[in-house]
């Protein structure tokens, strides 16, 4: 976990900081004294609800990311198998058409 993942509320007291100043200050929200409780709590909440969420959704990714990754390591192993049991049967089939083709004495139709 990265400290930014983490939210923040800055509390001030200064009447004149602006979103740019909190925002450089590297908060998510901020609050401006005074404030109630109420306010406190709900600014809070709404930021723990969103910390949930982003956290939620990382883990959804994690998850994807992962079926994704075993999906294509099946895949790749059914390729490398289909590939090979093609590959078997048609070798003696392409060893016989090449000997015809060397062959000048066969026929060209049959």
């Amino acid at each position: 976990m990265n400290l930014r993942d983490i939210p923040t509320l800055l509390l001030t007291c200064r009447r004149d900081s602006t979103q740019a100043d909190w925002l450089l200050k590297g908060a998510d929200e901020c609050l401006v004294r005074p404030y109630s409780d109420v306010e406190l709590i709900a600014r809070c909440s709404s930021q723990i609800r969103h910390y949930d969420e982003q956290t939620q959704v990382k883990q959804t990714e994690h998850q994807l990311r992962s079926q994704v990754e075993l999906a294509t390591a099946a895949k790749d192993a059914f390729l490398a198998s289909v590939s090979h049991e093609l590959r078997t049967p048609l070798a003696p089939v392409l060893m016989l058409v090449e000997e015809l083709c060397v062959d000048g004495e066969l026929p060209e139709t049959y």
